[in-house]
């Protein structure tokens, strides 16, 4: 009895309020009718204005504001610091082909903080962003620490941005000033290069230091050190081993390109060894062919006289005076016919001079060594291992052909594939 007069004491200022939501409503409407349907429209458009607006407001508020937390980081280190934040309950996106690792602007300290004290990674640094927000209780040392630290970071992406460069660490040492000379220090800084192959292209060593040297203040180039991180001396000008190195390397990647398609990917190890002569060759030959002659000049002369008079006679003015005739007592005498003839020549044998110029670099020699895996008969199913079946003898005869085409193979030089 006493629950039954409870509702209806409930129920009964409900009929008055819906009396009145209806009435308001009639109202809207008629207002509405009485409206020119040129200001329908504009309301229609002011409608939708305004619903967009606190459409995007609610939108801007509810999304989720990513910072960076770590860049450049390898595969890995990446999974490290995803493992990390997973266990801390963190939230976390992955960006630039899974390098760089962002969580929301909120959990950004103390994202900051599990990675330092639960994760050591060996890559990625922090740039500029550590200055996203201010530090009001950090002392000016401070300050120089964070600004060196971002500073490395950021010459490390950028120099991570070359084609050849796989990562880069980045080393400064700030240049100190003092009010005496033999105090002062200048900048300096070491960079340790993760190649993607054995070298660097011609003028990238020169490249890398003049783009550190532009990055710090009071740095000269000469003052950059840049390191192979596989431990090879300091990276600079191009010289006769490291062309040969590179020279072997694009010959490695030739056989790796030839044979991965047949065997399968990373079934094919190879190395290739150049044997090169380091001095100039300059040659002058001069070849005579004696079956082939040529006249080059000829000289004819030919001279012939007859029967010439012969002086007769008693010496003296009658016989030599002029008209005059010898007694006939004396006979007329006369010598006997003559000639010469004379020849030179001069005849020239077929000729052939040939200059030759070869610069340092022959290739006295090639040997190469390619391992190639198995065949594979099986995959590996069910916890069950693969099984491999060894090649034939007309496979491998096949890839070693292969290989020899792809490297340039001369048996007369004497090269070696070995397969």
């Amino acid at each position: 009895m006493g629950t039954g007069t409870q509702l209806e004491r409930v129920a009964v200022p409900l009929v008055p309020v819906r009396a009145r939501i209806e009435g308001v409503w009639q109202r809207m409407r008629e207002r509405w009718q009485e409206i020119e349907p040129r200001q329908r429209q504009w309301s229609v458009l002011a409608g939708a204005l305004i619903a967009g607006l606190l459409g995007l407001l609610i939108w801007q508020a509810a999304r989720t504001d990513w910072k960076l937390l770590m860049n450049g980081l390898d595969a890995g280190d990446a999974r490290t610091l995803t493992a990390v934040l997973t266990a801390e309950k963190i939230p976390y996106e992955l960006g630039e082909n899974g390098s760089a690792v962002l969580v929301p602007a909120g959990d950004l300290d103390k994202a900051r903080l599990a990675t330092v004290t639960k994760g050591a990674l060996k890559s990625g640094r922090m740039g500029f962003e550590i200055f996203d927000k201010p530090n009001w209780v950090g002392s000016e040392f401070d300050e120089q620490v964070n600004y060196q630290r971002a500073l490395e970071g950021e010459l490390e992406r950028t120099i991570a941005a070359i084609a050849d460069i796989e990562s880069a660490h980045v080393h400064l040492v700030m240049p100190h000033d003092s009010l005496f000379r033999d105090q002062e220090r200048p900048a300096k800084a070491a960079v340790v290069l993760k190649l993607k192959h054995r070298d660097l292209e011609e003028g990238e060593p020169d490249a890398i230091r003049r783009l550190v040297s532009s990055a710090v203040d009071g740095l000269a180039p000469e003052h950059v050190v840049l390191v192979d991180a596989d431990g090879r001396a300091e990276l600079g000008p191009k010289t006769a081993d490291s062309e040969q190195l590179r020279a072997e390397q694009a010959l490695e990647e030739k056989i790796l390109a030839t044979l991965e398609p047949v065997t399968g990917v990373g079934n094919v190890r190879a190395a290739v060894t150049l044997q090169y002569d380091p001095a100039a060759v300059e040659e002058t030959a001069e070849n005579y062919d004696p079956s082939q002659t040529v006249t080059l000049t000829m000289q004819q002369s030919d001279q012939s006289s007859g029967p010439q008079q012969l002086p007769a006679g008693v010496p003296g003015t009658a016989s030599n005076a002029p008209n005059s005739q010898a007694p006939p007592v004396y006979p007329q005498q006369f010598s006997l016919p003559s000639s010469a003839k004379t020849e030179a020549a001069t005849y020239g044998a077929s000729k052939r001079t040939m200059h030759s110029v070869q610069g340092a670099g022959r290739i006295h020699r090639l040997t190469a060594a390619i391992l190639v895996n198995d065949r594979l008969a099986a995959p590996a199913v069910s916890g069950k291992p693969a099984q491999w079946q060894p090649r034939s003898d007309e496979d491998l005869k096949h890839l070693t052909a292969l290989a020899q085409a792809a490297v340039g193979y001369d048996a007369a030089r004497g090269d070696v594939v070995a397969l």
